[in-house]
C-alpha cells in the first residue's frame, strides 16, 4: 500500500517535471535525488511535503512566475473600476465614520494614488526587481502604504501559486464570516487610518528589506571564535517577543515568509507580527521562499496594532498611544520542521539550525548593533522543536554574532511567556552565568548531539552539568594536576611498601 502511495504521489508531478526538464538538465536529477531520499522512519505526509517544496522552488526558478503585475490595463474603465470600488467598499467607507469630512479627504487621496497606473506599474517593477537582484530594497513608507492599497482592492496578480502561504490581496479576508479573520482585517483597516491621519510625520520615512546568506563552509571558518569566553549577555523574561520596545523582533517564520496572514483561517506568531507591524507584510511580493542559509531582515518598523488571544481567539486592539518614533526591526528565520524528536539531535540537523540562526543575528548586529535580540521558543510550537535544544543553538549563535561585530554590550532576550519550566531553566542558566561563553556552550552541544532524552527534565540536567564540569575544569586547573599528583605519588609508596 505504501509503495503504491508513494507512486501515485510521483506520478502526480510526473507532467511538471517533464515540463521543466529542460531548464534544469544539469541540476535536476542530483537535486532531486537527494531532495526526495525517502528512509524508513519518513512517511506519505513527509515525501508529500518534500515534492511539494520542490515544486515550489522549480515555479520559482522558471523565469516571472513570482514576477507581479498589475491586473488592468490603463483606460478609461480602470479610471472608473478604481473609482467605484473605493466609493462602494463599505470597509474602507467607513474608516473614519466619526468625521465625514476626514472620510471624505481620505476617498480623494487614495483615489489619486490608485489612478496613477503608471506610478503603480513603476513601484511593482521596483519590487520585482531590486530584490532579485541586490538582496535588498529600500521602500518609502507611503511606497509601503501603496502596495498595501493594491493589494486590499485585489490589483495585483502573479502566476506563482503556493498553497495558502503568499496571498497577495486581501478578497478572502474581506468576504470570509469568521471572527479570527474579521479581526485580522481590523488590523489592517487600522493600519491605514493610522498611517493617513500621520502621514505627514511618517511617509517619506524608509524601511529596508535584507536578505542574508552564509553557506556552511563560511560558517565553520568562523569556528575560532568559538574559543571564547566571553560571557554572553542574556535574559529571561515572561513576556513576548514583541513587548520588548525598540528590539530586532525574531519572527519565528515559515520559509515562505509572511507566513498565513492573509488567509482566513491561520493566525500563528508570524501571522500576527505581519499584522502588528503592517508595513512588513509586502515582503510576501517579492521575498521568495528562504533556503536553509537564509535569512531577512525589515529594518525600520512601526507597530500599528496590539492584540490579545492566539490562533482561534486572536483579537484586534487598539494601542494605548501610537508611538511613530518607537522602531523595531522584524527577523525572519524559519526553523526545520521535525516528524522525530530525535532528528533534531543529530549533528546535521544541529548544524542547519546554526546556520540559519547565525545568518539571521549576523546581520541584525551588523545592521542595528544597539537593538537587543527579542526572541523565544524559535521553532518549538508546530515545528516541534525542542526549547532547551533551541535555547543553546540561539546563545551560540548570538555570541559568535556579538564576536564577528566586535559588540560585547548588546543582550539577547528569551521570551517564554506561559512556559514556566522554560523560564526556570532560564534563571538557572543565569544563576551560571558566568559559565554561559561560546566555548562552553559549543561543547555543550557537542555532549547533547546524536543523544536520545527520555524527556526534557534529563535533557536540562545534562546541559546544567555539562556546564558547571567546563566551568570546575577552567577554574581548578591546578587543583586537579596537584591531586594527580598525590594520587601518583600515594600509588608510588603503596607500591614501594607492597615490595618490602
Amino acid at each position: 500500500m505504501y509503495l503504491l502511495h508513494t507512486i501515485l504521489i510521483y506520478y502526480k508531478y510526473l507532467f511538471f517535471f517533464n515540463k521543466f526538464y529542460k531548464l534544469f538538465k544539469d541540476y535536476f536529477f542530483d537535486q532531486l535525488i537527494s531532495f526526495l531520499y525517502i528512509d524508513s522512519q519518513q512517511n506519505q505526509f513527509q515525501l508529500e511535503y518534500k515534492l511539494n517544496y520542490f515544486l515550489y522552488f522549480i515555479i520559482i526558478m522558471s523565469n516571472e512566475a513570482f514576477k507581479c503585475h498589475l491586473k488592468y490595463q490603463d483606460n478609461s474603465e480602470y479610471q472608473q473600476y478604481i473609482v467605484n470600488s473605493i466609493l462602494q467598499d463599505k470597509i474602507i467607507g467607513n474608516i473614519f465614520n466619526e468625521c465625514q469630512v476626514h472620510q471624505q479627504e481620505f476617498n480623494q487621496n487614495i483615489i489619486q494614488i490608485l489612478k496613477n497606473h503608471k506610478r503603480l506599474q513603476e513601484l511593482l517593477k521596483k519590487v520585482n526587481i531590486e530584490f532579485k537582484n541586490n538582496n535588498i530594497i529600500t521602500l518609502k513608507r507611503v511606497e509601503v502604504f501603496t502596495l498595501i492599497l493594491m493589494m486590499f482592492f485585489n490589483l495585483i496578480e502573479r502566476q506563482f501559486k503556493c498553497g495558502n502561504f503568499y496571498q497577495i490581496n486581501m478578497e478572502e479576508l474581506k468576504s470570509s464570516k469568521q471572527i479570527v479573520t474579521q479581526q485580522k482585517l481590523k488590523c489592517i483597516t487600522n493600519y491605514i487610518k493610522l498611517f493617513f491621519s500621520n502621514r505627514e510625520l511618517i511617509e517619506q520615512e524608509e524601511i529596508q528589506f535584507i536578505k542574508n546568506s552564509i553557506n556552511e563552509e563560511q560558517y565553520f571558518k568562523k569556528q575560532s571564535i568559538l574559543k571564547s569566553n566571553q560571557p554572553i549577555n542574556f535574559r529571561f523574561t515572561r513576556q513576548k517577543n514583541e513587548d520588548q520596545i525598540q528590539s530586532t523582533v525574531v519572527d519565528f517564520a515559515n520559509q515562505n515568509i509572511g507566513g498565513q496572514a492573509l488567509n482566513y483561517k491561520s493566525c500563528t506568531q508570524e501571522d500576527i507580527l505581519m499584522l502588528l507591524y503592517t508595513e512588513a507584510i509586502i515582503c510576501v511580493l517579492f521575498v521568495e521562499p528562504m533556503k536553509p542559509n537564509e535569512a531577512v531582515l525589515i529594518q525600520n518598523l512601526i507597530k500599528y496594532n496590539n492584540y490579545m488571544g492566539y490562533e482561534s481567539t486572536f483579537q484586534h486592539k487598539n494601542l494605548e498611544q501610537f508611538k511613530w518614533e518607537e522602531k523595531y526591526h522584524l527577523l525572519a528565520i524559519d526553523a526545520e520542521e521535525f516528524f522525530d524528536d530525535k532528528d533534531q539531535f543529530s549533528q546535521k540537523n544541529i548544524n542547519r539550525e546554526l546556520i540559519k540562526c547565525y545568518s539571521g543575528f549576523e546581520i541584525a548586529l551588523l545592521r542595528q548593533p544597539h537593538f537587543s535580540i527579542s526572541t523565544g521558543k524559535w521553532g518549538c510550537g508546530i515545528f516541534k522543536g525542542n526549547p532547551y535544544l533551541k535555547t543553546l543553538i540561539q546563545l551560540m549563535c548570538f555570541g559568535q554574532a556579538c564576536n564577528v561585530t566586535k559588540d560585547k554590550k548588546n543582550q539577547i532576550i528569551f521570551n517564554v511567556s506561559s512556559d514556566i519550566e522554560l523560564f526556570n531553566f532560564g534563571q538557572e542558566l543565569i544563576k551560571r552565568k558566568e559559565l554561559i561563553t561560546l566555548n562552553n556552550i559549543q561543547v555543550t552541544l557537542k555532549t547533547i548531539q546524536n543523544n536520545k532524552f527520555n524527556n526534557n527534565e534529563e535533557l536540562k540536567m545534562k546541559i546544567l552539568n555539562e556546564l558547571q564540569k567546563q566551568y570546575n575544569s577552567k577554574r581548578y586547573p591546578f587543583s586537579k594536576a596537584l591531586l594527580g599528583c598525590v594520587i601518583i605519588s600515594f600509588a608510588g609508596v603503596l607500591w614501594n611498601w607492597h615490595k618490602n
